[in-house]
């Protein structure tokens, strides 16, 4: 059984001591590729140097909404050189939960992030938290790049998702889907068509019910995510994993479609 884990902050301080260790865990039992996205410049940088020690993790760069404040031309320049590494252009989006950027700033720091991905030619990985209108209408006006993209940990209902959806997104799915009452996005992890799902651990956020409150685990997308997800589309493990590996290979390239054949 081979399984993506498409996005995983691998290189945050949870996991600095005991990120090899826990990547080797995960691979012993079938977790075959890791997406590390950035959330600025340096964790992008990140991101690609871990790429570099493991060649099971696959680096995405990019600035998060919540580091919009640090949107500058050397950070673009920065971002832009880390291309050729680069699966993905993300973790970027828009987030009026925590509003820790002003929507205006979030919004121009996500165009940017948009040119980046036209320029390199890569999908984008949408981070989208309370903000569904704005970045439909977003996406609207700009278009989803050429490549296409995720809504990642999508904690949307399923009349948002399928508008997600018709514009040729995938959606992501986290340990949130185990939560009681979260029914929102266990109905768009039921509903969601076969071939636009993507799992995720969202680690070290997000750990599934019963490690809820814990620094996530790569492993547990196996052992607890996955099954409650196969449990509600009523298909087993390995149609889930097979069908989720083979969507993010489609979304994410040859680069991953090799790592999951060697693997």
């Amino acid at each position: 059984m081979n399984i993506a884990d498409t996005h995983i902050h691998l290189n945050s301080e949870e996991y600095q001591t005991n990120w090899p260790q826990l990547i080797a865990a995960a691979k012993n039992e079938g977790l075959s590729a890791f997406i590390v996205p950035g959330t600025d410049w340096p964790t992008s940088q990140s991101a690609v140097a871990m790429a570099r020690q493991e060649s099971s993790i696959l680096p995405a760069v990019g600035i998060h909404p919540h580091e919009a404040d640090s949107l500058s031309l050397d950070a673009l320049q920065g971002i832009e050189e880390l291309f050729p590494e680069a699966i993905a252009i993300g973790e970027i989006g828009l987030d009026y939960h925590y509003n820790f950027s002003s929507p205006q700033q979030q919004l121009k720091c996500l165009e940017e992030n948009f040119k980046l991905a036209q320029k390199a030619d890569l999908p984008v990985i949408l981070h989208i938290r309370e903000a569904d209108d704005d970045m439909l209408q977003f996406l609207q006006r700009l278009g989803v790049p050429r490549k296409g993209g995720v809504v990642h940990c999508c904690s949307s209902n399923w009349e948002t998702a399928q508008k997600y959806l018709a514009l040729g997104l995938y959606i992501g799915i986290t340990g949130m889907v185990t939560f009681p009452k979260l029914k929102d996005v266990a109905e768009i992890a039921a509903k969601c068509p076969a071939d636009r799902l993507l799992i995720e651990t969202d680690g070290p956020y997000l750990a599934p019910i019963p490690k809820r409150g814990r620094i996530c685990q790569p492993l547990w997308l196996k052992e607890y995510t996955l099954p409650y997800i196969a449990q509600l589309r009523q298909q087993t493990t390995q149609e889930v994993a097979q069908q989720t590996a083979a969507n993010a290979c489609c979304l994410f390239g040859e680069r991953l479609a090799r790592l999951l054949r060697e693997n």
